[in-house]
């Protein structure tokens, strides 16, 4: 049996939907990281009184990580927002299809020199956390942080994964 296409009414309906989910996906991934980054600065004010700079490097290499990371991620948003639904459905396809190859780009080359600068910071602090802050506290962090970063990671390919299925779908389509 054929299906036949969706009338165009119902496409436009559907991608600016779609524009909007992908919208709010930005602003929530901006919103979260926003206030990792205010935890960890405030982390990193509750513990200066160690005054050590393996500690200080620790911090500032992870906040700066996030901090690319919300920045690419405004960039984003603010990309997606250009593109004009108002378009030809192949402008259209083509524009989304665009900002899909820039976002591949950044997640097969920037956000793995993100996770690698992140790690390198936590482990950076690991050994200041040991001597400075109970058996109980440092066995949490340990625990904590690789939690953390192992459901952050499963998100992030769960997310690439997602885009690049999308990405792959609008290259078969034009």
């Amino acid at each position: 049996m054929l299906k036949t296409a969706p009338p165009p009414e119902e496409l436009v309906k559907k991608a600016e939907k779609n524009t909007q989910q992908i919208k709010a996906k930005h602003w929530w991934n901006i919103s979260i990281l926003s206030l990792f980054i205010v935890f960890l600065i405030w982390f990193f004010g509750y513990t200066a009184g160690f005054k050590i700079s393996q500690a200080s490097a620790g911090f500032l290499l992870m906040i700066l990580s996030i901090l690319l990371r919300v920045v690419l991620e405004y960039a984003s948003y603010a990309g997606f927002s250009k593109i004009e639904i108002s378009k030809s459905f192949k402008e259209y396809t083509e524009q989304v299809t665009r900002f899909y190859l820039r976002r591949k780009k950044i997640h097969y080359l920037v956000t793995p020199v993100i996770l690698l600068v992140y790690i390198t910071g936590f482990i950076l602090l690991l050994p200041v956390f040991r001597q400075h802050l109970s058996a109980g506290f440092y066995t949490y962090i340990i625990i904590s942080g690789t939690v953390f970063f192992i459901v952050f990671a499963w998100f992030i390919i769960k997310q690439i994964k997602k885009e690049m299925g999308l990405l792959f779908f609008l290259k078969n389509i034009q």
